[in-house]
């Protein structure tokens, strides 16, 4: 049987996206952390958006740029949104009327376990009416 990332989640519902030991260096662990996470960000806005598919390009560098600077020992968020005329990549401290009208606040965190450290990504929707 094939395991999307997306089926691999915990019981908060994080997807898991690998064990900080996974990867040699931290490049490589930019580079995959950072794709895992806009997969999955495609998937989201696959089924909403209609125009301006151009929008996740500038998504996927924002995910890097917080990846790179990422501390694994603390979380970190922002706000994605998404409606039919593109995507929005905010801080989480945005007001949701500055966004568009699928929202999510993304927490990309750690999870201590016996025999690792994962990595979780979560996607939380917000109500932005």
């Amino acid at each position: 049987m094939t395991v999307t990332m997306a089926e691999v989640r915990n019981r908060n519902n994080d997807v898991v996206l690998g064990d900080l030991t996974d990867f040699p260096n931290h490049d490589d662990f930019v580079k995959h952390i950072t794709a895992r996470i806009f997969g999955l960000l495609v998937e989201t806005a696959g089924p909403i958006m209609e125009h301006f598919h151009g929008d996740l390009y500038y998504d996927a560098m924002c995910i890097r740029e917080k990846v790179d600077k990422w501390n694994p020992h603390e979380d970190i968020n922002w706000v994605w949104s998404v409606n039919e005329s593109g995507t929005d990549f905010r801080e989480a401290d945005t007001t949701l009327s500055q966004v568009r009208k699928e929202c999510f606040l993304c927490t990309l965190s750690t999870i201590d376990k016996r025999y690792g450290t994962l990595i979780a990504f979560r996607m939380e929707k917000m109500n932005n009416g």
